[in-house]
């Protein structure tokens, strides 16, 4: 009882006490209490994942082979746009940044993932389940036409800054943009060589051990910026590192909350708190009416 009240307390206080990246925008004025727990609580990282609500609708006209990995938000078939979600647990993790902004717009967001699966599908992997998927997801894309696919564009190494485009990016664009569906690739997250909420734990929130300078994680350059100059039709890309590693330092804890829990995925509690942030830029990446 005394570890779920204190759940309980620490998260109703969570706005002011844990604002997450909110603490990274112009003008926030911090109240928090410089006592106030970190969240989500240390017990709690590995299941701080979110998922959409509901199973896919026949509406959607999944096939059965996609139905098991097919999840849905409530918009329903009035929605103004459709975007589907595909990729691995790197384009998971963003659904909780993602499905705020949808929300306010009226959006139906679908989500087609499979872990350990970058989408990839004119790129054959040893994975054979991965490339089946891919190709399952491709045929699926290419007959519905939704108004956008959401995925990660850019794949990191861990603790490395050999980052690169995700393989195959130039024919999944090609392929999308030909149905009249806009690709919309979000750069990738640092990866790291050790469990990044571990060190937290271990040796605190401002510890140098748990803060790694961005140019050792990712490139020195996005990847993207240069794909996107030459695909200016029915291609965006988003970029939240500055919310990751601000002034350059990939640090554990923002806003008194985790920012990963473990050593590549960022926790649910979070992206939450770039939903924003993610939103405004969406909106002026795909040039779509705000």
């Amino acid at each position: 009882v005394g570890v779920a009240s204190s759940s309980n307390a620490a998260e109703a206080q969570a706005e002011v006490n844990n604002p997450g990246a909110e603490v990274l925008a112009p003008g926030y004025s911090d109240q928090a209490s410089p006592t106030a727990q970190l969240l989500p609580l240390a017990q709690n990282l590995p299941d701080d994942w979110f998922g959409l609500p509901s199973k896919c609708s026949a509406d959607l006209k999944v096939p059965s082979s996609l139905a098991g990995n097919c999840e849905m938000n409530n918009a329903g078939t009035h929605a103004s746009k459709t975007i589907v979600v595909v990729g691995d647990s790197h384009a998971e993790q963003w659904m909780s940044a993602l499905e705020p902004v949808a929300e306010e717009h009226g959006w139906r967001v679908v989500s087609l993932l499979l872990g350990g699966c970058i989408y990839s599908p004119s790129v054959a992997t040893s994975n054979a389940a991965c490339n089946q998927f891919n190709a399952s997801v491709s045929a699926y894309l290419a007959a519905n036409a939704p108004s956008a696919v959401f995925m990660v564009g850019t794949v990191a190494v861990p603790s490395s800054s050999a980052e690169t485009l995700t393989p195959g990016l130039e024919q999944i664009v090609a392929q999308l943009k030909a149905k009249g569906t806009q690709t919309i690739a979000i750069r990738d997250n640092p990866r790291f060589t050790f469990n990044m909420a571990d060190c937290v734990v271990r040796y605190g929130a401002s510890s140098s051990q748990c803060s790694p300078a961005l140019s050792s994680v990712l490139a020195p350059e996005n990847p993207l910026t240069a794909f996107a100059a030459q695909h200016v039709d029915g291609f965006a890309q988003i970029d939240m590192t500055d919310l990751l590693c601000p002034d350059g330092v990939c640090s554990g804890v923002i806003g008194n909350t985790y920012v990963y829990l473990d050593n590549n995925h960022v926790t649910k509690t979070y992206a939450e708190s770039m939903a924003s942030m993610l939103g405004e830029r969406l909106l002026a990446a795909t040039g779509w009416a705000s």
